[in-house]
């Protein structure tokens, strides 16, 4: 087990830099899981109730 963690700045930290940030992060969250990966709860991708139920198997 190892943990992956990148830890972004935005810069400007307007609206438009901010959600393409998130957006991208959630890209990599949805790469890393369909390789088997879990996602670390400090990470900056926004989890509805319905993810977090995915993400840990309760359905």
């Amino acid at each position: 087990m190892f943990l992956f963690a990148i830890l972004r700045t935005a810069v400007p930290p307007d609206s438009s830099t901010v959600t393409k940030m998130l957006n991208d992060n959630r890209r990599l969250f949805e790469q890393n899981r369909d390789l088997g990966g879990y996602l670390y709860p400090i990470s900056s991708v926004p989890f509805s109730r319905n993810h977090w139920q995915q993400h840990f198997g309760c359905f």
